[in-house]
């Protein structure tokens, strides 16, 4: 047991155990202690503590490392961070083979590459000079990726949990990703991050957003995966992650490298990683189970609980052995009652081989043992010692899966084996029994096992006895069924009471019906132990039942009453229907007589008849009247047939009766609705039909029987196509088309013309869809009205209309010509003549022919010709008789008189007279109508000559006039001061003269027919000018003179002198004539004049503003300003022309509702202020709704209301400076002068934009002068350097050490600039100085001391030509004379040394001590502070000396 005890094995064979051991796993709860353990629970109090008080001690010397070397303190935090990620990578990566905690090995190989990046980090911090010529953006840029890194580490670190993946694979894809992060970042492509002066940058700050979010996401996620973690890990994880938040959180706030919050974020990074290091590396030593194996550990928790079970089990359990053989064949392990009965000593058999167990039967046992531990469970019987043992073995694994031991339980079944024997004895005489039962018999023991199965149960379920015995039963049913069958039979059995039942079966033979009969087969103790079932195939039976039983629901389902009788028609069968048709319920109905209990009346025939019929025939269908239970009558439609036996006896009937007595009653409602219908249709004069889906005709009127007739067809059948066989085939198709049209469910509307007997007629057809009451379209209706009159009486209408408008700019004779064009039109007739009779209506005149007379058919002679009365031919029969007269047959009018020579043949003609007054005035004929003329022709014509003659008549009323108006019309269009307009009642013009046309711009073409206010006034203007027409009608005076305000054509307005009165017209009615005079001009030059003199002093006060400021945006918005005022605009912006960007970017504005327009950046060449900029033109727009749409065009029509749009460049020396945009809310109201002023405000500005850019160049270029000479400044100080390679790098140091001196001693801002060039040129003066002196390793001679004494005088003497360095010589001149008057060159003292050169002194010397030299190593800064506090009044200004001692120096 101790070995056994000692292997580590897969909890998945322990159930495999308990199932061998016949033991339920439900019975048993495993639980086990997870072995947590920390060694510091045992500690003392001190011990307890001591890690937090070595913490609290660390980390306050960190912080004092910090105030004393903020460096050290940086490179010891980091290098411990390092450190701790490449020991978690070594710990991990060496145990890789065999950890199972795969999420450390992403985990590891990420903090090895985060690791890396944090070295070049560190390396790369100010002051490390690693890097050289990189500021604090590199180390800054570095530590965001190496935190991009780590956070997304940590977010994937839960998420591998389980998965599987190779460590190369993943190593591989950090070496690629880091290796991309450090080119990135050397390359320049990676985003700035940190910046001098002004700290971090945006992108910096929310990347550490970023990397807090990320790493709380890991939280969640480790929360959600804690099962899978050691607890004690798993806590010290969360606690770093929320560490690194705060580390991250408080990087986000700090301005210098140096600063507090950076200070805090670094000692939360280094708890952080001690928190990672105690999760990872230490707990990896001490615990390797809880970090690498927690699985594992796991599994041995469960498997000791395991072994203790398995132990309790084995000994308690009854007449069995339990053992363990090791992988020797040896006992390793024994227990179990059956020792205990046989009085033997378990432990006796530990280490025994099979051979001293088993003798002889060793080698079977070992055949089976060894296929145990290849993985096979055994199970096998051994005869030893008289008894009957069974051997069951499992195969117990390890954690890798391997098998070392196997469990062999051994039951001894002696007792079992003679029970099988007596039972198998039992069960033969039994079996025989079953076999010639007779019946089909099964016998199932508790597990569902077929124990027995006779060859009738075996042919029901489509096989051989052998093939279901030893079988279960779900082997033979589905899983489902099964189960129940096994649950139902093991209730049975247990209760020990049998049972019978009938069950449908789903068998190999198809689906079978059983009667059958469980009997509980029990042992001697009278328990259930197997269930006999007997059973007989029912299933013909109960299909013939549910036959029946089908047929009686579908005759009691059937809407019709079904009922049966017998021979003597007493009723068998009622179905529901019957009774809710009679109201006799079943009960109250069977047995009863059919025609007693019904009263059945036969309607067609007698019932002799009827039962005549029914016994030839064997059935019976039709009419009867029958009564219900309450006494109504009903109407049955019956259909009978006799019931025979198979002798051909009739042994009853059955009657299928429904109730029709509505349908009746709707056919009688039907039929009198159609005879009303039809009567209805009848009266309508329209041609009403109707068509089903297939065309047939379904119902029609009078009218289209009439209109078949009269179109010459024949009339059309009900039911038969109205598409006719003789009607022509694109007829059809067309007609066709109109049905399909109206059967899809649409309305069609369609005019038509057919020619009738009696001329042609013109309809119009309505189709209408019908719909059934389901919405079903069933057929067409259509409506056909004759609407030939109306077309007639339209056409007279458009006639006239015709001949008035053609009146308005023709001749008479023109007119008389037109009319019998269009008479010969609305007849369809070919010739036309117009006589004209004069007033003794002895003679007429030949006035006109028609246009188709003169070309085509008469060339008599014509107009002017004269004709007596008296000696003309019948077509002078209208006046004699004074009326109408139609000849429809010419040539057979027995008084015509002939036709003169070239005249064209008559066949038929009409002419109607013309009367006035009682007398005839003219006549009007036409002839050769295709067809007859008939009084609707008489009634066209005659209409149209009288309306004819109306305009005729009008015609030569104008003509009158125009004599009479053509002398007052020469004066006024003579007249081109005097604007003159002659208006009609309804305020329309009818004169317009040219001074009107030069006042409002309308031509006289234009103008006539237009009113006042389309021409000058509109609005109330318009309503004013109506009054006062009506008053001076009303009262006749004249109007007037009064000024007007007018608009003309342009939009433009003016004023006018006005006068109005009245003059007489042709047709009786007075014309208005309106006289006016503009004096718009003479108005206008006085606003002007008051105008330009406002426009002057703005042009002045803007020249004044452009010469005393500089300042362009305060220039340009007092420009928006007044030019809102001035222009008398809404709104005015001014955009600047960038050429560097090519872009218009905003400026200055005034007038804007909302300030979208201070965002504007417009590309030139885009949009209407790029257009107006990159076209050099100004772009108008007086209706900015009419262009296409747009965000922006959206902003200034719905937001800031804008109407129009005037812009224009800029344009200063040939240069656009810009755009000035104009908007108004209101329609433009422009001229000259307006746009003169514009062109002249945008010169202005564009001046002040020149003048302003001139300025700011000049101002660039002397920064951009400064930089160059500042530039060479430091190229001399780098070529000394170069000179002097002992003292490389000490001209920039000093230069800027005393900048920050001189900033701490307040030193004047304005000449720091001077001071740091002084110190960049500290030692020009040594270029006059002897290589051998200045390069010379040892100790300088007393001469050559004097030759480098001079360099200072060098110096003044090559800078004190060039005026620009000027201020500049003090420190190069002065910086070696001492406070004490021991200097050179000068000997200067104290106060008489500048100021510049005492501050540099000692920046020079501090400088000259701190680095090395060939003579001497660097002293140390302490060593130096102290010289330089020794020298204050001395070599030094003991003030500067003081400040210079508290400085914060970097090195």
């Amino acid at each position: 047991m101790a070995r056994w005890c000692r292997k580590c094995y897969n909890i998945g064979s322990f159930p495999k155990i308990l199932r061998h051991l016949n033991v339920n796993e439900g019975d048993f709860i495993l639980t086990w202690n997870s072995g947590r353990s920390y060694s510091g629970m045992a500690a003392n109090s001190f011990n307890k503590y001591q890690p937090i008080i070595f913490g609290v001690f660390i980390l306050c010397g960190l912080w004092l490392c910090s105030l004393y070397n903020y460096l050290l303190f940086h490179t010891l935090v980091e290098t411990f961070s390092i450190a701790v990620a490449v020991g978690m990578f070594f710990v991990v990566w060496n145990t890789r083979g065999f950890m199972e905690a795969n999420y450390l090995l992403v985990l590891g190989i990420a903090s090895f590459f985060v690791a890396g990046i944090d070295l070049v980090h560190m390396l790369a911090y100010k002051g490390m000079t690693v890097f050289p010529g990189y500021d604090a953006n590199l180390p800054t840029q570095l530590w965001i990726a190496g935190r991009y890194l780590q956070s997304i580490s940590w977010l994937l670190m839960p998420l591998m949990i389980g998965r599987k993946f190779s460590a190369r694979t993943v190593s591989m894809i950090y070496l690629i990703v880091t290796g991309g992060l450090l080119a990135a970042i050397f390359s320049g492509f990676f985003p700035t991050c940190y910046i001098e002066g002004s700290g971090l940058t945006a992108f910096k700050k929310i990347s550490e957003y970023i990397i807090s979010l990320v790493f709380i996401s890991a939280i969640f996620l480790i929360w959600r995966k804690r099962h899978s973690f050691n607890a004690k890990i798993w806590n010290l994880l969360i606690a770093a992650t929320v560490l690194n938040i705060f580390a991250e959180l408080a990087f986000t706030f700090y301005v210098s490298v140096f600063g507090l919050s950076n200070l805090f974020g670094h000692i939360f990074r280094l708890i952080a990683f001690y928190l990672i290091y105690r999760a990872i590396i230490q707990t990896g030593l001490e615990q390797p189970y809880a970090l690498l194996f927690k699985q594992t550990a796991d599994s041995m928790e469960r498997m000791r609980a395991s072994e203790k079970l398995l132990r309790t089990m084995a000994e308690n359990y009854p007449n069995s052995y339990v053992s363990i053989i090791e992988k020797d064949f040896t006992v390793g392990f024994s227990a179990g009652q059956g020792f205990t009965k046989q009085n033997l000593d378990p432990e006796q058999f530990r280490g025994l081989t099979l051979e001293l167990i088993f003798g002889e039967q060793a080698g079977i046992v070992r055949a089976y043992y060894q296929r145990t531990f290849q993985g096979e469970e055994c199970s096998f019987e051994l005869f030893i010692n008289d008894q009957y043992q069974l051997y069951r073995t499992v195969p117990l694994r390890h954690g890798l899966n391997q098998i070392d031991q196997i469990l062999v339980v051994t039951e001894n079944i002696t007792e079992r084996k003679k029970n099988e024997k007596a039972l198998a004895d039992s069960e033969l005489q039994y079996r025989t029994l079953v076999e010639n039962s007779g019946t089909s018999v099964l016998v199932l023991d508790k597990d569902g096992v077929y124990i027995i199965a006779n060859a009738w149960a075996a042919a029901n379920m489509g096989g051989q006895p052998e093939d279901f015995v030893g079988k279960s039963m779900v082997d033979v049913f589905p899983l489902d069924e099964a189960n129940l069958y096994l649950k139902e039979n093991l209730e049975v059995i247990e209760s020990g009471i049998g049972r019978s039942y009938e069950r449908t079966y789903e068998l190999a033979t198809g689906s079978k019906t059983f009667f059958v009969i469980d009997q509980v087969i029990k042992d001697s103790n009278g328990n259930g132990v197997a269930l006999q079932s007997s059973s007989i195939d029912i299933t013909e039976r109960k299909q013939a039942e549910r036959q029946l039983e089908f047929q009686a629901h579908l005759l009691s389902q059937v809407s019709d009453a079904v009922i049966a009788t017998d021979h003597e028609l007493m009723i068998t069968f009622w179905n529901e229907a019957a009774s809710q048709v009679y109201g006799w319920e079943k009960e109250d109905a069977l047995g009863r007589h059919l025609d007693e209990l019904l009263k059945t009346m036969f309607i067609n025939e007698t019932q002799a008849e009827t039962q005549a019929k029914l016994l030839a025939n064997g059935q019976w269908e039709g009419d009867l009247q029958q009564q219900t239970r309450d006494g109504q009558t009903l109407d049955i439609e019956a259909s009978v047939t006799w019931l025979k036996d198979a002798e051909g006896e009739i042994i009853g009937g059955i009657t299928s009766n429904r109730d029709v007595t509505r349908r009746k009653k709707a056919e009688q409602i039907v039929s009198e609705y159609d005879a009303k219908m039809r009567t209805t249709i009848d009266s309508i004069q329209d041609i009403v039909f109707s068509v089903d889906g297939h065309y047939r005709l379904q119902i029609c009127n009078e009218a289209f029987e009439d209109a078949l007739l009269a179109a010459g067809g024949r009339i059309i059948p009900l039911g038969e196509s109205v598409l006719a066989d003789e009607y022509p085939d694109d007829f059809n198709k067309l007609w066709q088309g109109y049905y399909d049209t109206a059967l899809a469910g649409e309305r069609v509307m369609i005019e038509t013309s057919m020619m009738w007997a009696d001329g042609l007629h013109h309809f119009e057809n309505y189709l209408n869809p019908n719909t059934s009451i389901d919405g079903a379209i069933t057929g067409v209706t259509i409506f056909t009205h004759d609407v030939t009159r109306q077309k007639q009486a339209d056409a007279i209408m458009q006639a006239r209309l015709r001949l008035t408008e053609f009146s308005l700019s023709h001749s008479l004779d023109e007119l008389f010509q037109a009319t019998l064009d269009e008479a010969e039109a609305l007849t369809g007739s070919t010739i036309g003549f117009y006589h004209l009779l004069e007033a003794d209506e002895k003679t007429l005149v030949l006035q006109a022919w028609s246009t188709n007379t003169l070309e085509n058919m008469c060339k008599a002679e014509g107009k002017g010709q004269h004709y007596d009365v008296d000696q003309a031919g019948v077509w002078v029969d209208a006046i004699h008789e004074k009326k109408p007269v139609i000849h429809n047959d010419y040539v057979a009018l027995p008084h015509r008189k002939g036709m003169p020579d070239g005249h064209a043949t008559v066949e038929r003609e009409m002419v109607v007279p013309i009367i006035r007054n009682d007398k005839i005035v003219a006549i009007l004929g036409i002839g050769n109508k295709p067809t007859s003329y008939d009084k609707n022709d008489v009634q066209a014509i005659s209409l149209l000559a009288d309306l004819a003659w109306e305009v005729v008549e009008r015609k030569r009323s104008e003509e009158a006039l125009q004599v009479s108006e053509s002398r007052l019309r020469a004066s006024l269009e003579n007249s081109a001061q005097v604007s003159a307009q002659w208006y009609d009642q309804n305020g329309r013009v009818v004169f317009w003269n040219p001074a009107s046309e030069k006042i409002y711009g309308w031509s006289s073409a234009e103008a006539i027919g237009k009113t006042v206010d389309e021409l000058m006034l509109p609005g109330e203007g318009s309503v004013e000018f109506q009054k006062i027409v009506n008053t001076i009608n009303e009262s006749g005076k004249s109007y007037g003179p009064v000024e007007k305000q007018i608009t003309r054509r342009d939009g433009s307005s003016g004023t006018v002198l006005s006068s109005l009165f009245t003059i007489p017209s042709g047709d009786g009615q007075p014309l208005f004539v309106c006289m006016d005079v503009d004096i718009t001009e003479r108005i206008r030059a006085k606003a002007n004049l008051e105008q330009a003199i406002q426009q002057l002093h703005v042009l002045r006060d803007f020249n004044v503003a452009i010469l005393s400021n500089l300042d362009l945006r305060v220039l340009l918005k007092m420009f928006t300003d007044e030019a809102v005022c001035q222009l008398q605009v809404d709104a005015v912006c001014i955009l600047l022309a960038n050429p560097h960007t090519n872009e218009l970017e905003y400026a200055a504005s005034q007038g804007f509702y909302t300030d979208w327009i201070e965002n504007t950046q417009i590309h030139i060449g885009n949009g209407y202020a790029g257009k107006a900029a990159f076209e050099n033109k100004t772009i108008y727009i007086p209706d900015l709704s009419s262009k296409s749409s747009g965000p922006l065009l959206s902003i200034m029509i719905e937001d800031e209301k804008f109407i129009g749009y005037y812009g224009l460049p800029l344009i200063a020396k040939g240069q656009v400076q810009g755009v000035m945009e104009i908007y108004k809310r209101s329609p433009f109201k422009r001229d000259a002068d307006w746009e003169n002023f514009v062109e002249t405000l945008a010169g202005q500005a564009a001046i002040a934009i020149e003048n302003a850019t001139l300025f700011e160049d000049l101002r660039r270029s002397k920064i951009n002068l400064e930089k160059a000479y500042d530039n060479t400044l430091e190229g001399w100080s780098r070529a000394l350097d170069l000179r002097d390679r002992e003292t490389e790098g000490h001209t920039q140091r000093v230069s800027e050490l005393a900048v920050k001196l001189a900033k701490a001693l307040l030193f004047d801002q304005s000449k720091l600039v001077q001071l740091r060039r002084g110190a960049l040129l500290h030692d020009i003066g040594k270029m006059g100085i002897p290589d051998a002196i200045l390069h010379k390793p040892g100790p300088l001679t007393d001469a050559e001391l004097d030759i480098m004494r001079k360099h200072p005088s060098y110096a003044f003497e090559m800078l004190s030509p060039i005026e620009y360095l000027h201020d500049v010589i003090d420190i190069p001149y002065c910086h070696h004379e001492k406070w004490d008057g021991s200097g050179y060159p000068r000997g200067l003292k104290g106060e008489q040394i500048p100021f510049a050169a005492r501050i540099f002194c000692i920046v020079d010397v501090w400088d000259a001590l701190t680095s090395d030299r060939s003579y001497r190593k660097a002293w140390s800064k302490i060593k130096a502070f102290e010289y330089i506090r020794a020298q204050a009044g001395k070599h030094f200004d003991p003030k500067v000396v003081e400040v210079f001692l508290n400085l914060k120096l970097d090195n």
